[in-house]
Protein backbone atom coordinates (compact mmCIF):
# COMPACT_ATOMS: atom_id res chain seq x y z
CA UNK A 1 0.00 0.00 0.00
CA UNK A 2 2.84 2.19 0.99
CA UNK A 3 4.19 1.50 -2.74
CA UNK A 4 0.71 2.08 -4.27
CA UNK A 5 0.62 5.51 -2.39
CA UNK A 6 4.01 6.97 -3.18
CA UNK A 7 3.63 6.23 -6.41
CA UNK A 8 0.86 8.06 -7.21
CA UNK A 9 1.97 11.18 -5.11
CA UNK A 10 5.56 11.15 -6.71
CA UNK A 11 4.55 13.71 -9.65
CA UNK A 12 2.89 15.90 -6.43
CA UNK A 13 5.70 19.04 -6.12
CA UNK A 14 5.58 18.24 -2.19
CA UNK A 15 6.60 14.38 -2.97
CA UNK A 16 8.94 14.76 -5.78
CA UNK A 17 12.10 15.22 -3.61
CA UNK A 18 11.55 11.91 -1.90
CA UNK A 19 9.75 10.00 -4.10
CA UNK A 20 13.17 8.82 -6.53
CA UNK A 21 14.14 5.84 -7.80
CA UNK A 22 16.88 5.18 -4.77
CA UNK A 23 13.24 4.88 -2.54
CA UNK A 24 11.62 2.89 -4.98
CA UNK A 25 14.27 0.38 -4.74
CA UNK A 26 14.06 0.22 -1.33
CA UNK A 27 10.39 -0.17 -1.01
CA UNK A 28 10.48 -2.66 -4.00
CA UNK A 29 13.09 -4.77 -1.64
CA UNK A 30 11.41 -4.54 1.47
CA UNK A 31 8.24 -5.83 -0.94
CA UNK A 32 10.71 -8.55 -2.28
CA UNK A 33 11.27 -9.28 1.68
CA UNK A 34 7.86 -9.52 2.97
CA UNK A 35 6.98 -12.42 -0.09
CA UNK A 36 9.77 -14.09 0.85
CA UNK A 37 8.85 -14.41 4.59
CA UNK A 38 5.34 -14.86 3.47
CA UNK A 39 6.15 -18.13 1.31
CA UNK A 40 8.38 -19.00 4.30
CA UNK A 41 5.62 -18.84 6.90
CA UNK A 42 3.13 -20.62 4.85
CA UNK A 43 5.48 -23.38 3.71
CA UNK A 44 6.29 -24.00 7.09
CA UNK A 45 2.78 -23.95 8.72
CA UNK A 46 2.08 -27.02 5.34
CA UNK A 47 5.35 -29.06 6.56
CA UNK A 48 4.16 -28.94 10.14
CA UNK A 49 1.06 -30.45 9.73
CA UNK A 50 1.57 -32.74 6.75
CA UNK A 51 4.77 -33.91 9.40
CA UNK A 52 2.66 -34.36 12.32
CA UNK A 53 0.12 -35.71 10.69
CA UNK A 54 -2.54 -34.97 13.20
CA UNK A 55 -6.26 -35.80 13.19
CA UNK A 56 -7.59 -32.38 14.55
CA UNK A 57 -5.33 -30.76 11.60
CA UNK A 58 -5.63 -32.54 8.32
CA UNK A 59 -8.85 -31.44 7.90
CA UNK A 60 -7.11 -28.19 6.83
CA UNK A 61 -5.69 -29.44 3.97
CA UNK A 62 -8.14 -32.17 3.21
CA UNK A 63 -11.19 -29.76 2.31
CA UNK A 64 -8.44 -27.11 0.66
CA UNK A 65 -7.69 -30.10 -1.65
CA UNK A 66 -10.96 -30.29 -3.19
CA UNK A 67 -13.33 -28.97 -5.85
CA UNK A 68 -11.88 -25.31 -7.03
CA UNK A 69 -9.92 -25.26 -3.83
CA UNK A 70 -6.79 -26.20 -5.54
CA UNK A 71 -6.83 -23.59 -8.33
CA UNK A 72 -6.61 -20.83 -5.88
CA UNK A 73 -4.06 -22.51 -4.16
CA UNK A 74 -1.88 -22.40 -7.50
CA UNK A 75 -2.80 -18.99 -7.72
CA UNK A 76 -1.63 -17.72 -5.00
CA UNK A 77 1.90 -19.59 -5.28
CA UNK A 78 2.22 -18.55 -8.62
CA UNK A 79 0.80 -14.72 -8.35
CA UNK A 80 1.77 -13.80 -4.89
CA UNK A 81 4.86 -15.68 -4.63
CA UNK A 82 6.73 -16.62 -8.10
CA UNK A 83 5.61 -14.04 -10.25
CA UNK A 84 6.37 -11.16 -8.01
CA UNK A 85 9.65 -12.99 -6.92
CA UNK A 86 10.72 -13.04 -10.22
CA UNK A 87 9.88 -9.54 -11.09
CA UNK A 88 12.05 -8.20 -7.90
CA UNK A 89 15.26 -10.09 -8.17
CA UNK A 90 15.81 -7.08 -11.34
CA UNK A 91 17.15 -4.15 -10.33
CA UNK A 92 15.21 -2.32 -13.24
CA UNK A 93 11.28 -2.93 -12.16
CA UNK A 94 12.51 -1.65 -8.36
CA UNK A 95 13.71 1.79 -9.96
CA UNK A 96 10.31 2.02 -12.71
CA UNK A 97 7.60 3.31 -9.59
CA UNK A 98 4.81 2.34 -12.42
CA UNK A 99 6.06 -1.24 -12.82
CA UNK A 100 6.51 -1.73 -8.53
CA UNK A 101 2.96 0.05 -8.22
CA UNK A 102 1.50 -2.87 -10.55
CA UNK A 103 3.30 -5.62 -8.69
CA UNK A 104 2.26 -4.05 -5.23
CA UNK A 105 -1.13 -3.87 -6.57
CA UNK A 106 -1.25 -7.11 -7.36
CA UNK A 107 0.12 -8.31 -4.18
CA UNK A 108 -2.48 -6.00 -2.69
CA UNK A 109 -5.10 -8.06 -4.63
CA UNK A 110 -3.33 -11.59 -3.70
CA UNK A 111 -3.86 -11.03 -0.19
CA UNK A 112 -7.21 -10.98 -0.30
CA UNK A 113 -7.25 -14.04 -2.04
CA UNK A 114 -5.00 -15.47 0.92
CA UNK A 115 -7.43 -14.27 3.12
CA UNK A 116 -10.57 -15.77 1.31
CA UNK A 117 -8.61 -19.10 1.06
CA UNK A 118 -7.35 -19.40 4.49
CA UNK A 119 -11.39 -18.79 5.72
CA UNK A 120 -14.11 -19.74 3.79
CA UNK A 121 -13.48 -23.15 3.06
CA UNK A 122 -13.41 -23.44 7.20
CA UNK A 123 -17.59 -23.42 6.51
CA UNK A 124 -20.17 -25.93 5.30
CA UNK A 125 -21.44 -23.37 3.35
CA UNK A 126 -21.24 -22.83 -0.57
CA UNK A 127 -18.29 -20.51 -0.75
CA UNK A 128 -21.49 -18.00 -2.67
CA UNK A 129 -23.43 -17.63 0.60
CA UNK A 130 -20.11 -16.13 2.76
CA UNK A 131 -18.31 -14.43 -0.14
CA UNK A 132 -20.94 -11.28 0.44
CA UNK A 133 -20.57 -10.31 3.98
CA UNK A 134 -16.39 -11.02 3.12
CA UNK A 135 -16.84 -8.57 0.96
CA UNK A 136 -18.68 -5.95 2.57
CA UNK A 137 -16.34 -5.74 5.30
CA UNK A 138 -13.67 -5.46 3.38
CA UNK A 139 -15.19 -2.80 1.96
CA UNK A 140 -16.83 -1.01 4.93
CA UNK A 141 -13.52 -1.37 7.07
CA UNK A 142 -11.46 -0.79 4.03
CA UNK A 143 -12.92 2.21 2.48
CA UNK A 144 -13.15 3.39 6.59
CA UNK A 145 -9.71 2.98 7.15
CA UNK A 146 -8.76 5.03 3.26
CA UNK A 147 -10.70 7.59 4.52
CA UNK A 148 -8.70 8.23 7.95
CA UNK A 149 -5.28 7.55 5.92
CA UNK A 150 -6.59 10.33 3.53
CA UNK A 151 -7.46 12.91 6.07
CA UNK A 152 -4.27 11.74 8.33
CA UNK A 153 -2.05 12.68 5.14
CA UNK A 154 -3.62 15.91 4.52
CA UNK A 155 -2.75 16.99 7.74
CA UNK A 156 0.60 15.85 8.48
CA UNK A 157 3.84 16.10 6.92
CA UNK A 158 4.51 14.85 3.66
CA UNK A 159 8.01 13.50 3.72
CA UNK A 160 10.22 12.39 6.82
CA UNK A 161 11.62 14.83 9.05
CA UNK A 162 15.23 15.67 8.27
CA UNK A 163 14.97 14.46 4.73
CA UNK A 164 15.08 18.44 3.44
CA UNK A 165 19.08 17.93 4.95
CA UNK A 166 19.79 15.71 2.19
CA UNK A 167 21.31 17.40 -0.82
CA UNK A 168 20.07 16.04 -3.92
CA UNK A 169 19.33 12.48 -5.14
CA UNK A 170 20.18 9.73 -2.22
CA UNK A 171 22.25 7.79 -5.47
CA UNK A 172 24.53 11.16 -5.58
CA UNK A 173 25.19 10.38 -2.07
CA UNK A 174 28.95 9.61 -1.26
CA UNK A 175 28.77 5.09 0.03
CA UNK A 176 30.72 4.29 2.82
CA UNK A 177 33.72 2.64 1.58
CA UNK A 178 35.86 0.11 3.80
CA UNK A 179 39.63 1.17 3.64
Amino acid sequence: FAILVTAALADYPTWNRVAHPARFHDLGNLLLTAIVFWIYVSFMQFLLIWGGNLTEENPYYVIRSQGGWPLVAVALAGLHFFVPFAALLGRDLKHNRRALAFVAGLLLVMRLVDWYWLAIPSFDLPAVDIAWPMVAAVVGIGGFWMALFAWRLSIRAQWPIGEHLLKGNLDERPRYQAQ
